[in-house]
């Protein structure tokens, strides 16, 4: 879907920050069966020369989890049945090419499968726009495995999540943010979970 917003004044010195508000009148929704996307594009301009650009695709869904009752995708029950990703394979490592993330994405739609965990780091975007274009849902974590504490394995933690869930929220297809692996500690999960709400109130945590 293409559209155009009125211009919106900001200072070409320094920096600002400011929202621009749209309304989609009858959006189709995204959804694994039908995942439709929209586009949006934002030119930044001084004294009608372009200085930069950016554009970014999203999708428009709601996602939930009912207690006693399952996932449900736009008000549709949707039983999950998923798998776990790495991001390596052998003679690349994890320097996979952009089309092996796509493939990968493929193979796991042709299984009859709608869920990926991304076993235990966040990936390249090549494969999330394949999970947002194929219809795939997502459940996207930072690197953390089993010794959980604070100090500076905190620290770093932290920023992984932070970065990750500005970087890969506007991804319809990612339903869940990871705050790690195989750990049973309380304190550092639930600060990891405070920074994914204060980036992202939208989505639950795990």
């Amino acid at each position: 879907a293409q559209g155009s917003l009125p211009p919106q004044a900001t200072e070409s010195r320094g920096s600002s920050t400011f929202v621009i508000r749209a309304t989609i009148e009858h959006p189709r929704l995204w959804s694994d069966q039908e995942p439709h996307l929209y586009e949006l594009c934002v030119d930044l301009t001084e004294q009608g020369s372009p200085i930069d650009s950016c554009c970014a695709q999203f999708g428009i869904r709601t996602a939930e989890f009912r207690p006693d009752e399952g996932f449900f995708l736009n008000g549709r029950h949707l039983e999950l049945r998923g798998c776990n990703r790495h991001e390596c394979m052998p003679g690349f490592g994890n320097a996979l090419p952009l089309r092996q993330h796509r493939r990968d994405a493929e193979i796991i739609k042709s299984c009859g499968l709608n869920l990926v965990r991304l076993s235990h780091y966040p990936q390249n975007p090549a494969f999330l726009n394949a999970c947002d274009e194929l219809g795939i849902l997502v459940y996207a974590e930072i690197a953390t495995w089993k010794t959980v504490r604070g100090g500076r394995w905190l620290k770093n933690a932290s920023r992984q999540m932070h970065d990750m869930v500005l970087r890969d929220r506007n991804h319809p297809s990612v339903i869940l943010w990871g705050l790690g692996n195989e750990s049973q500690e309380v304190k550092p999960f639930h600060a990891l979970a405070g920074i994914a709400k204060e980036v992202d109130p939208t989505r639950p945590t795990l």
